[in-house]
């Protein structure tokens, strides 16, 4: 009998170590990190919209061609007041890489419609939300740490915080927006968020926007 509970006394004791190491694991974890999986790749963006109706007579780039700013890109026929037929070029509006292609050849697009998006991929930053509680504790020029994980490729890339919001993205989307009260109601019992800007190295990674990140804010004087 007495050794039973000598051996149930053990059990109990590293059981209760193991606990209080978790408990001290997380706790530490959150004194010197702030973890949020709400991050994305971003990048400066700029839409091709047609300039009036017209007709698309060609188009020499896909998704994923680079180009270089007024390449053409493409040819519009547009139709003049007096039922004649111009042609007009598509150019690239910057350097870059083109995201999104909406419009093919022999579509007719109409005026302000969008047909291509060219991101700048040498300007990519990480846009992270953060619970507004962890808010105080992070500070431009923090350290960290964002993993990336694509269907070929898992990596790991570092960067620094560059920038802080000074609004909640619900107040963002809410305000304005019709039927504000009952979403600012609705909103009530989801976590109000800061948006953060984090600057990111690709270090030669295929890095694209709108890539899904998890980020790991390393907060001042905690160490990694």
């Amino acid at each position: 009998m007495n050794k039973r509970i000598k051996t149930v006394g053990i059990v109990g004791a590293i059981l209760l170590v193991v606990v209080l190491g978790v408990i001290g694991y997380f706790s530490w974890r959150n004194i010197a990190q702030v973890d949020t999986m709400h991050a994305q790749i971003e990048a400066p963006m700029v839409l091709v919209k047609a300039p009036a109706y017209a007709r698309v007579v060609a188009l020499s780039v896909a998704v994923g061609d680079s180009v270089v700013e007024d390449e053409e890109l493409g040819l519009l026929e547009l139709v003049t007041a007096n039922g004649g037929r111009i042609l007009r070029p598509i150019r690239a509006p910057q350097d870059g890489v083109i995201v999104e292609r909406s419009i093919e050849v022999d579509q007719i697009v109409s005026a302000g419609q969008g047909m291509l998006t060219v991101a700048n991929l040498d300007n990519l930053w990480v846009s992270a939300n953060i619970h507004q509680a962890r808010v105080p504790q992070v500070e431009v020029g923090q350290l960290v740490r964002v993993k990336v994980k694509t269907r070929s490729w898992r990596r790991v890339f570092w960067g620094r915080v560059t920038q802080m919001g000074r609004a909640t993205n619900a107040a963002v989307s809410v305000a304005g927006a019709p039927g504000a009260a009952s979403a600012a109601a609705a909103s009530i019992a989801q976590p109000a968020e800061i948006p953060v800007r984090i600057s990111v190295d690709p270090a030669g990674y295929p890095l694209l926007p709108g890539m899904r990140a998890d980020v790991r804010i390393y907060l001042a004087g905690r160490g990694l």
